[in-house]
């Protein structure tokens, strides 16, 4: 199957799932990679209890 009919079936960009399979290809999982930027403001217990 190709990327543009896997597009077509998802609702998405060819490029979504270009992106997707070379993540499952490179790391073996579909998870976003760990990002930099602002830590959180509340604590994993803080954000639990709000849940």
């Amino acid at each position: 199957m190709t990327f543009s009919v896997i597009a077509h079936k998802l609702d998405c960009n060819r490029r979504t799932v270009f992106r997707a399979v070379a993540r499952f290809n490179e790391t073996g999982l579909l998870t976003e990679r760990e990002r930099s930027g602002r830590p959180p403001s509340l604590t994993e217990e803080q954000q639990r209890s709000l849940d």
